[in-house]
């Protein structure tokens, strides 16, 4: 875990307030909160209180804070360098506040509970399962009794998919980055459902992985270009089409990285 903070304070330090702190691509990012705006949209219909495990900078809250003004806003992560970017990011914003502290801490109180938590690869910076059900245990107990969560992380089974298409095209496997352990989909389903309800899950980088990760190093030598403008092109249409039809336009199998999982917590 320590390597894990060296890590992220690292890169705290060379990206500052930028979206690329906590992702090598704008695009997806754009996704991401396109989907956190809808899933608000369609499941709040009043001011509510969200929190945000593993907030990184703070850019996410950021990005929330201007299309939902009235909601109140709470982010923790365990890089001090983060925080303090995150501070910087949200500067003067009355409605958000940002801690410092450890996610798989046991009993992690925040002397409130929150309509809304969510994740955005924040789970897979946990190397042991253990401290991913801790994770579980501190959202449910800091959820309103009707409160609901989002989990937008890394899973194996899409990373796998990717690579067998890879090599149909005679190219080298991606290895996940040491400083990640993508999660099994079917074990956390598993265990999310002992103390959550699953309302949706969508594989919602599906197309936008083959194009990225699979069709376009096939044509640039095996290299990942995270700046081609057909990703820009890609992200804008994945996202309008989202808006427009409520679905999230992709492939026919899951091999997509970047799965979520919108669950709400069971009553007593």
């Amino acid at each position: 875990m320590t390597k894990n903070i060296d890590h992220w304070n690292r890169w705290a330090k060379k990206y500052g307030k930028s979206s690329l702190a906590t992702t090598k691509h704008q695009n997806i990012k754009e996704i991401e909160v396109s989907i956190i705006e809808q899933i608000i949209r369609k499941n709040f219909n009043k001011q509510i209180k969200i929190l945000e495990l593993g907030c990184g900078n703070g850019i996410n809250l950021k990005s929330l804070s201007k299309i939902f003004k009235f909601n109140k806003y709470t982010g923790i992560d365990y890089s001090r360098q983060m925080i303090d970017n995150a501070k910087k990011n949200n500067k003067n914003k009355k409605n958000i506040r940002c801690i410092l502290g450890d996610v798989t801490k046991k009993d992690l109180n925040f002397n409130e509970r929150f309509d809304f938590i969510f994740t955005n690869r924040c789970l897979i910076n946990i190397f042991s399962q253990k401290k991913v059900m801790v994770v579980l245990q501190n959202i449910k107990k800091n959820l309103k009794p009707n409160g609901k969560v989002l989990f937008l992380e890394n899973f194996i089974d899409g990373h796998t998919k990717q690579n067998e298409l890879r090599k149909i095209l005679s190219q080298r496997s991606r290895t996940i980055a040491r400083y990640n352990k993508f999660l099994d989909l079917n074990f956390f389903l598993t265990k999310l459902r002992k103390s959550f309800k699953i309302i949706k899950t969508s594989n919602y980088s599906s197309l936008y992985d083959l194009i990225l990760y699979v069709l376009l190093p096939s044509l640039n030598k095996g290299k990942t270009d995270y700046k081609n403008p057909v990703l820009k092109k890609l992200a804008k249409l994945i996202i309008n089409y989202q808006r427009k039809y409520n679905h999230i336009l992709g492939t026919n199998i899951n091999l997509g990285q970047n799965s979520y999982i919108f669950a709400k917590k069971r009553k007593l």
